[in-house]
C-alpha cells in the first residue's frame, strides 16, 4: 500500500523525506559547520554529566557503607 499522493504525483513520505536535503542544500555552509559543533558539543556535554553522576554515586556508596558500618 503506497502513500496518497499530495496533487503533483509525489507522496507525502517522499516530500518528508526530501526536506532535510533541501535545507542543508540551502543553509550557508558556515551555519551547517556551526550545527555539527553543537551537536559534537551537546554529546561531550551529555557524555561528561552522565560520567560525573556514575563517580558520585559511586562515592556516596563508600560514604555510606563506611558511615553503616562506623555506627555499629
Amino acid at each position: 500500500m503506497s502513500a496518497p499522493a499530495n496533487g503533483n504525483g509525489r507522496s507525502t513520505a517522499t516530500i518528508l523525506a526530501t526536506v532535510p536535503e533541501r535545507l542543508i542544500k540551502a543553509l550557508p555552509a558556515g551555519f551547517v559547520v556551526l550545527i555539527v559543533l553543537n551537536v559534537l558539543f551537546m554529546g561531550a556535554l551529555t557524555w561528561a554529566v552522565a560520567h560525573n553522576t556514575e563517580a558520585r554515586n559511586t562515592m556516596l556508596a563508600k560514604i555510606i557503607d563506611k558511615c553503616l558500618e562506623g555506627s555499629r
